[in-house]
């Protein structure tokens, strides 16, 4: 689930494939499906995988139904995070700044956790 916005698609999908790429090599029965956002074409899915992995892509009206059949996920930090914590899905969460976005976070946030179910349990 490598978001909604474009940019967050462009550059999160890459480092998602890469992770589904050390994921299957480790498990050959790996099945990778990516939930597309309305919003989103799937030229621009296309675009950003950068694995010669297949996979496939869910409607995103489908993601329950989707989500409640897997073993884990790998998201992009926010909605999706939450969501795969209503379902009890284990979740790789990912989120990509800047260096520098990322110095003044650390100024100015003080959490051990980036993914919202997190925050809000304040547990692992």
């Amino acid at each position: 689930m490598p978001g909604s916005r474009l940019k967050e698609v462009q550059s999160i999908l890459p480092i998602i494939a890469r992770a589904c790429e050390i994921i299957s090599n480790h498990n050959k029965d790996t099945i990778i499906k990516i939930v597309k956002a309305p919003n989103i074409h799937k030229d621009i899915i296309a675009e950003n995988w950068t694995s010669n992995l297949k996979y496939h892509l869910v409607p995103f009206e489908n993601r329950y139904l989707e989500m409640a059949k897997s073993e884990m996920a790998i998201v992009a930090s926010g909605t999706a995070s939450l969501e795969c914590g209503l379902l009890r899905l284990p979740a790789v969460v990912v989120y990509k700044v800047s260096f520098l976005t990322y110095l003044i976070g650390r100024l100015f946030v003080n959490t051990e956790y980036i993914s919202m179910t997190n925050i809000i349990l304040n547990k692992k």
